[in-house]
């Protein structure tokens, strides 16, 4: 029997016990993985582009602006379009893809593998990824 007197003069913090792999499910999130040179869309990201694009895709062009080196885009786009690159397909929600071009343009290195938010640009009607607003 718990002697309710003593529960509640203890006050317990109420925390969740949940390992880095699983703490952001359900953001909005991709991840660049500098050893391995490869970017994950993970499925709330693939998702968001899917809404905004209107349709499934498997390929994406990847683009960059000179007047902002912190950040890329992520455009879904059909198989023949110049640039087009196709998604590979680990897990039925994750789909990765090859950023050592990418890496190596941008100047960027991270030291470990990084989480990084990912938004809808309308203006170019392609994802934005800002590589300054690392989450982990």
């Amino acid at each position: 029997m718990v002697n309710r007197k003593i529960a509640k003069e203890q006050k317990m913090t109420w925390e969740l016990v949940a390992d880095p792999k699983h703490k952001y499910r359900g953001e909005v999130f991709v991840s660049v993985d500098p050893k391995r040179k490869r970017m994950g869309l993970y499925k709330e990201a693939r998702k968001m582009m899917l809404d905004n694009y209107g349709k499934e895709f498997e390929f994406v062009q990847i683009f960059r602006d000179s007047d902002f080196s912190d950040r890329f885009w992520i455009k879904p786009c059909d198989e023949h379009d110049e640039g087009s690159r196709k998604l590979d397909a680990p897990s039925p929600s994750t789909r990765t893809l090859s950023v050592s071009l990418l890496l190596q343009q941008l100047g960027w290195a991270p030291k470990k593998t990084v989480r990084l938010p990912i938004t809808w640009d309308k203006d170019r009607e392609a994802a934005l990824v800002k590589i300054t607003e690392v989450v982990r």
